[in-house]
């Protein structure tokens, strides 16, 4: 009846609808307990040094530019985010992404100052050695990285991975509508 044309209506927007009191998504209950459990204490940055939750992501298919992988950065604190899209999931590659997402940080973060991002929170993934290392090394950036399988300790980053395909999908029902 009503209740089944409202979540389709719900999932075909992105969940991005707000359902009427007793009717519960489970997608919209499962992510924001996982996003909760992730967030827990994240939001704060260690120490007082401006740090950045990085994660890289494949998308599966290639874009009509050529680019399958994507990594994606949230300052902690501010919750600002940046994505950066790229061919390959190679550490040099990682590292140009990150360089460009670093500039913007700092940039937008202290316009004209002399704010750096001192944080770098990742996973143990292989693209975060290499050519990425040296690039965090030359900028003296502390490299704090996580436990394997557990999408915790970068937890922003893993949301930002959550959230963006939602957002695409809300973007393009929008402009079919």
């Amino acid at each position: 009846g009503e209740e089944r044309t409202l979540m389709a209506q719900h999932v075909a927007e992105g969940h991005m609808t707000t359902l009427p009191s007793g009717l519960k998504c489970a997608e919209c209950f499962l992510a924001k307990t996982i996003a909760k459990g992730a967030r827990k204490g994240t939001t704060r940055a260690p120490h007082g040094l401006m740090s950045c939750c990085v994660d890289t992501n494949d998308m599966v298919h290639e874009s009509a530019n050529g680019n399958r992988y994507y990594t994606g950065g949230v300052l902690l604190g501010s919750l600002m985010n940046e994505v950066e899209c790229g061919a390959t999931k190679d550490s040099i590659a990682t590292a140009k992404r990150w360089r460009r997402m670093k500039h913007r940080f700092e940039v937008v973060s202290d316009p004209g100052g002399t704010a750096k991002v001192q944080v770098l929170i990742r996973d143990p993934g292989t693209e975060f050695e290499g050519a990425m290392r040296t690039e965090i090394e030359k900028d003296n950036v502390n490299n704090r990285v996580g436990e394997t399988a557990r999408h915790t300790h970068a937890g922003l980053a893993e949301n930002l991975n959550r959230m963006l395909p939602r957002i695409a999908v809300t973007m393009t029902v929008s402009t079919i509508m």
